[in-house]
């Protein structure tokens, strides 16, 4: 009788799953793991490879966790060492090839922790995310197919650093013949990196992304005293944070921002400088778990984040689906996916992400009139147990 189908999925996880990652996709990959463990269990068996766990945890059962910590490494590169030799020289070749995105010993640590839990696994499949893991191909065996899902498009975006880099591996990815499935979570994903980088080497699929519906639900609304503007990412200039000051300054209209996610304390310290200066009534709140951002939504009047690239934005959604309409650029891919974005029903476009476009959203916000029940009650039904199936069954086709 035929054994279960393994999947390995490699990654991070976020800080309230005992990771250390603050970000959108570390919730992203670990969501994906965990209900496509709870499914088909007679069928498959999933685990994660978290490189910022220093444990092994099953306390999210039925998927279990690999963590690492320092002796397990040693073993692995001792009883090896000409696979690890040939590890680090083949990244010193990235580094020459890709830039300094490339961090050798990071990644030579990370690359032996995955050949580690490759080879105690035996995994039929492994789960890709960042587009620069197309560095650790040399080291897994031919037999395990890859599959990678792409999450949005850095390449090319002047808001990253390093953003020439990035598009190096984007481009590699879409040129390998070792991925035997590309994954996109929107539509134009895929047409954006045609465009860039030619044909797609890989059969691609768009899945798109989930909420937890457990967690971000409608929530009354608590109005307060002045307008209440929130943005949910971690402060970077690529999320738009300083973007929303300046244009609420320039709207010269009185209201309330406030920014929750993982601090950079420069972009902080800048933000804080210029709302003083400005007098803006602006809070920092700091990264907070699922549950506290779903009470943190229910004061906020919208859910502002003008990204300058975004492959899903998931915040969006969750937002959405608490009550609180979103204002974000209409040049999104989000934007272009029936049903989600709904224009003057649960969101506000705006023309580009500049402070120009938001402090002219800032200045006619008094005008717009959202029922936040009716906000609550637009969104799909896009749930992680949904998508986990879709990505399922199309390993079973792919195996």
């Amino acid at each position: 009788m035929k054994g279960k189908t393994k999947i390995l999925s490699f990654g991070h996880i976020p800080s309230w799953a005992g990771g250390k990652q603050e970000t959108g996709l570390a919730n992203v990959i670990f969501q994906l793991a965990h209900k496509m463990a709870a499914e088909d269990q007679d069928v498959f068996e999933v685990r994660l490879v978290a490189t910022d766990m220093h444990s092994d945890s099953d306390a999210f059962a039925p998927l279990y966790i690999y963590g690492w910590t320092k002796p397990l490494l040693i073993r692995h590169i001792l009883r090896h060492p000409l696979q690890a030799l040939r590890l680090l020289l083949h990244l010193r070749r990235c580094r020459q090839t890709y830039g300094e995105v490339v961090h050798v010993k990071r990644m030579f640590l990370k690359a032996i922790f995955l050949r580690h839990c490759i080879d105690h696994f035996h995994p039929d499949v492994l789960h890709l995310h960042g587009a620069n893991n197309i560095v650790y191909f040399p080291l897994i065996p031919k037999r395990v197919k890859i599959i990678m899902t792409r999450h949005g498009k850095v390449g090319g975006d002047s808001n990253v650093s390093h953003s020439n880099m990035y598009s190096l591996f984007e481009r590699d990815c879409c040129r390998s013949n070792r991925i035997a499935k590309l994954y996109f979570i929107t539509s134009r994903l895929i047409a954006d990196y045609e465009a860039d980088y030619g044909r797609i080497s890989a059969p691609t699929e768009v899945i798109l992304n989930a909420y937890d519906e457990e967690i971000f639900k409608y929530i009354p609304h608590q109005p307060g005293t002045l307008p209440t503007l929130m943005t949910i990412a971690s402060l970077s200039t690529l999320k738009g944070q300083e973007r929303v000051l300046e244009g609420i300054a320039a709207s010269g209209v009185a209201c309330q921002y406030v920014c929750v996610g993982s601090d950079n304390y420069d972009i902080n310290e800048r933000m804080l400088r210029y709302a003083e200066k400005h007098n803006i009534n602006y809070t920092y709140v700091g990264t907070k778990s699922p549950c506290e951002i779903r009470q943190l939504l229910s004061c906020a009047d919208f859910m502002i984040l003008p990204s300058s690239s975004e492959g899903f934005g998931l915040v969006y959604v969750e937002s959405i689906a608490c009550g609180v309409p979103v204002v974000l650029p209409r040049n999104l891919p989000i934007v272009e996916e029936k049903g989600i974005i709904r224009p003057m029903e649960n969101a506000v476009l705006l023309d580009d992400s500049s402070a120009e476009s938001i402090a002219h959203f800032v200045r006619n916000m008094s005008s717009l009139a959202f029922d936040h029940e009716q906000v609550a009650a637009t969104v799909l039904t896009y749930s992680w147990k949904n998508i986990a199936r879709q990505y399922l069954n199309s390993i079973k086709q792919l195996i």
